[in-house]
């Protein structure tokens, strides 16, 4: 295998990677913009610029990572930069192939997703957190997550598959849910259980449970430096702190509710102008918002393999 390095932003340095080359895998990507890159940048002019170098080397065959959601009328910029990358493959004259991934996992610390929910559901996190956790639109909208060695393995056998010419085919697992059922399976994975509430009466309730438990004791001892309660008051009130902590520690159901997304889309879209582009969360709030599902049929038949359920997957992520 020959590395070459260049920058698809930079078209005068893509021609030395075409040289004898039969068939381009175009993966270039973002999921959010960076101070240097914008989704203009990764996705459109990118994919432009390598497709330039690819006629003219006369290459003939070319598979592009899209995104499950891409369509021309999209809310998010994601989704509209990906489709304008579309257009300009199928507009390319050469043997094309589009694959949409949705939500892709991994199985060790590089999948960003999957850790991050686990570190915000594991100790100590999930303490600091009050053993809660927010879901945007109370994690109604649906994914179909496949694994990244699926993804991986339809990527290998496009450029050979003739079937997959021309085609523009969604590359998901087998059962699609919503964010909620997910983020319960990760719990069950973990040893844990979550319950849902609409209205978070009962993060209401564990929040004044835990304030009670820490500021008992700086109360007592206030109220004993000032000799305003004497040794029985305060055993009492000793015994109340311990049955109040007991409660506390004992009650860590993970209680997972709803926070309205399009009031944080507004405030992440006032802030823009303020905050750098790595802070700028809109255009993840508007994806997270929408089904991230497709039909898993075609490219299983096409690929020629079976697909991995997200539990047979999280066996794997966290080795039960």
């Amino acid at each position: 295998m020959q590395v070459v390095r260049g920058d698809a932003l930079k078209p005068e340095t893509l021609p030395a990677a075409m040289a004898g080359v039969h068939a381009v895998i175009h993966l270039i990507g973002i999921i959010t913009e960076t101070s240097r890159v914008t989704y203009e940048q990764a996705h459109t002019e990118a994919t432009r610029n390598v497709l330039a170098a690819a006629q003219q080397a006369g290459v003939t065959r070319w598979i592009q990572m899209s995104a499950i959601g891409t369509r021309p009328h999209a809310r998010s910029r994601y989704h509209l930069t990906k489709w304008a990358a579309e257009e300009l493959v199928r507009n390319s004259g050469l043997d094309w192939t589009i694959l949409r991934p949705s939500l892709i996992y991994g199985y060790d610390e590089r999948d960003r997703l999957l850790n991050l929910l686990r570190l915000a559901l594991s100790w100590p996190l999930n303490g600091v957190q009050l053993y809660s956790l927010p879901l945007l639109d109370g994690g109604e909208p649906l994914v179909q997550p496949i694994s990244v060695r699926e993804v991986a393995h339809c990527f290998a056998l496009a450029p050979s598959k003739e079937a997959s010419v021309g085609r523009t085919i969604d590359l998901v697992g087998p059962v699609a849910f919503s964010w909620r059922e997910m983020v319960c399976e990760i719990l069950n994975a973990l040893g844990q259980q979550g319950l849902y509430q609409e209205i978070p009466l009962l993060l209401m309730l564990r929040t004044l449970l835990w304030g009670a438990v820490l500021l008992l004791p700086i109360l007592l001892i206030v109220e004993l430096a000032l000799h305003r309660v004497g040794p029985v008051a305060a055993e009492v009130g000793a015994g109340l702190w311990v049955g109040l902590f007991l409660a506390a520690y004992r009650w860590r159901t993970v209680l997972i509710y709803s926070v309205p997304g399009e009031p944080l889309i507004l405030a992440s879209e006032a802030l823009a102008a303020i905050l750098p582009r790595e802070l700028q969360g809109s255009e993840a709030l508007k994806m997270a918002r929408e089904d991230n599902t497709g039909d898993p049929r075609p490219a299983t038949e096409i690929f020629a393999y079976t697909p991995e359920t997200f539990e047979q997957g999280l066996a794997k992520i966290y080795r039960i």
